[in-house]
């Protein structure tokens, strides 16, 4: 949620309230996030009017056991505040209360957890394997213990019965098993990639990047000066800025495009996955 001026906090109010007109007659709806505004009476700055304001026009509600709790604690500890919320509007029954979590010392962020409580059942999803995310490695021939590694070779070749084998192919393919199952068991490896979700670059990001990192090489080179007025600092500075101000740039296109979906769609197929 926007932390700027009021009127991008409007806009942002203004493209939830038109996705709760569009969606609440088919479906339920919840605002689950950080709203950046209290709806706690005792304070009641211009974010706090607006989201008061916001929350009474679709009516949503909400049901907190210890409302007088804060949800937000700034790290220097000079105050607190109440802005984190699980709303639902008014034509859904399935909110039955919510809780703010106590502070805990293994939570690093300046918020704590919201835990919620619904009479919805959630069928669960069988997890798909992806083919196209496993983790790949190298092998470290130059780190591995040859000696050993021959051994494994010795020891399972003799768990093969090729003696009798006389199809060449056949005895390719054993020995190919072979070295492989010795690889596997004696050779270190390194990974090169893990499992995940990738993130596909733009060709202007990827140009930012590659920009980015000659700076910083050359920066690297020189010792890695912080001297304001060293030339090679200035440029590993400047297309770092250059690169997040486009990853900014695109992300905020994309959460456009993702809102425009969304106000486009003509039925429930927004929110069905595969």
């Amino acid at each position: 949620m926007a932390t700027g001026s009021d009127k991008e906090y409007r806009e942002h109010l203004d493209k939830i309230s038109s996705m709760i007109d569009k969606y609440e007659q088919t479906h339920n709806v919840f605002i689950v996030r950080d709203l950046n505004g209290t709806l706690m009476q005792s304070r009641n700055n211009n974010h706090d009017k607006l989201l008061k304001n916001f929350c009474s026009q679709p009516q949503l509600t909400y049901t907190v056991r210890n409302a007088h709790k804060p949800t937000f604690y700034r790290h220097n500890g000079n105050s607190t505040s109440q802005i984190d919320y699980i709303l639902e509007n008014f034509r859904g029954s399935n909110l039955l209360d919510s809780t703010i979590m106590d502070q805990n010392p293994l939570n690093s962020s300046a918020h704590v957890p919201v835990k919620a409580k619904t009479n919805l059942i959630i069928k669960g999803k069988t997890k798909m394997i992806s083919t196209t995310s496993k983790k790949k490695t190298i092998l470290k021939w130059e780190e591995t213990n040859i000696e050993n590694y021959q051994q494994k070779v010795n020891q399972v070749r003799k768990k093969t019965e090729m003696q009798n084998e006389t199809d060449v192919e056949r005895q390719a393919i054993n020995i190919m098993d072979i070295l492989q199952e010795a690889t596997e068991l004696s050779v270190v490896k390194k990974i090169v990639a893990l499992k995940g979700p990738k993130w596909k670059a733009s060709q202007k990001v990827k140009e930012c990047i590659e920009k980015n990192k000659k700076a910083f090489y050359a920066w690297k080179q020189k010792d890695r000066p912080k001297n304001e007025e060293n030339t090679e600092y200035q440029e590993m500075k400047k297309h770092k800025r250059e690169l997040r101000k486009q990853i900014g740039k695109e992300d905020h296109i994309d959460k456009q495009n993702f809102y425009n979906k969304l106000m486009d769609e003509h039925d429930s197929k927004a929110f069905t996955t595969n």
